[in-house]
């Protein structure tokens, strides 16, 4: 028995002497990792004077954003939550002071003037007054506004020529009903110089804006707002001796992450 012992020792000895033998362990390897997306909200107005978010755009590098709410944004009349009209009928001022007095975008019953006319100095001034639009957007990273124009009803392609159109940026609610921007920035990187929608019927990048959001807050908060001006370039300014005339279309605005 001695002896069989002494043969085990030597030869444990000699099997840890060459690795079969050894101390057992097992590894864990933990990966943890955190993505924080590109996103941008885009939102306008719900169609009763309250706000509401038309898009909710998450990048996740494929060649279209993720919306999670797949919306059409309302926009709103600069400066306030009433929805834009586009028939343009409150383009009208007498002695300078809009028919539309209750802001509305259409002139109806509900508007009223404000002072008594004089036949012998009175002033109505139509035509060439502008139209101003706007939606606004919140976002951690940039982001690009591609627009496209389309003729509506009895205006042709050849008449977009006629609608003028820039676009601004802006953080400041300064004169609007409702509050923004007051943890945003509007850093525009690539400006729109402006132009006529004929320029637009088969879409183009009009602009590009850098990261809005530059401290916490709501949406609103850390929202810019994009601001649409239209006007008529080709029909000069002027009282009743300019004819009645309908010159409509549709411009579609694309938001996306870059």
């Amino acid at each position: 028995m001695k002896h069989v012992f002494k043969k085990a020792v030597v030869s444990a000895a000699v099997l840890a002497s060459l690795g079969v033998i050894g101390t057992a362990n097992a590894d864990v390897v933990d990966s943890p990792k955190f993505k924080i997306l590109p996103i941008v909200v885009v939102w306008g107005g719900d169609g009763s004077g309250a706000t509401e978010v038309g898009d909710f755009l998450i990048s996740t590098g494929a060649a279209t954003d993720i919306d999670l709410v797949n919306g059409d944004v309302t926009p709103l009349i600069t400066g306030t939550l009433n929805t834009f009209a586009p028939t343009g009928t409150a383009g009208v001022t007498v002695d300078g002071n809009d028919l539309d007095s209750n802001s509305d975008g259409t002139l109806d019953a509900s508007d009223a003037l404000t002072s008594p006319l004089t036949a012998g100095s009175t002033v109505a001034q139509t035509g060439a007054n502008s139209l101003t639009s706007s939606f606004f957007v919140a976002s951690n990273t940039a982001f690009k506004i591609n627009a496209t124009s389309a003729p509506v009803g009895t205006t042709t392609a050849a008449d977009l020529a006629l609608i003028s159109h820039t676009m601004g940026v802006d953080a400041d609610d300064t004169g609007s009903t409702f509050s923004y921007g007051s943890s945003a920035t509007a850093n525009v990187t690539e400006p729109y110089p402006g132009g006529t929608l004929a320029a637009l019927t088969t879409g183009a990048d009009v602009i590009q804006v850098g990261k809005t959001a530059t401290a916490s807050g709501n949406i609103a908060a850390q929202s810019v707002r994009i601001t649409n001006t239209y006007s008529v370039g080709g029909v000069s300014a002027g009282g009743l001796e300019v004819d009645p005339a309908d010159l409509e279309a549709t411009v579609t605005y694309v938001v996306s992450a870059i």
